[in-house]
């Protein structure tokens, strides 16, 4: 009953605006490093879709000569 209380009030402005999702342009950008990582791992996922997802991150990260 609290709860149902509590879920009808509404927020302050604050956080409503504090809320509010980013403009793309201030979203984060991957690093050059993280893009790279991801393109390999879709590379060796692509080639055997049935391997273990933990292999194939050890093996991306061999690959771009990384320390997992």
């Amino acid at each position: 009953m609290a709860t149902k209380a509590l879920r009808q009030k509404s927020l302050p402005p604050e956080m409503v605006e504090w809320s509010k999702p980013l403009p793309k342009e201030q979203w984060a950008k991957p690093s050059d490093e993280l893009v790279r990582l991801s393109e390999e791992v879709r590379r060796i996922r692509n080639a055997d879709p049935q391997r273990l997802i933990e292999d194939v991150f050890a093996e991306a990260y061999r690959r771009q000569g990384l320390e997992a």
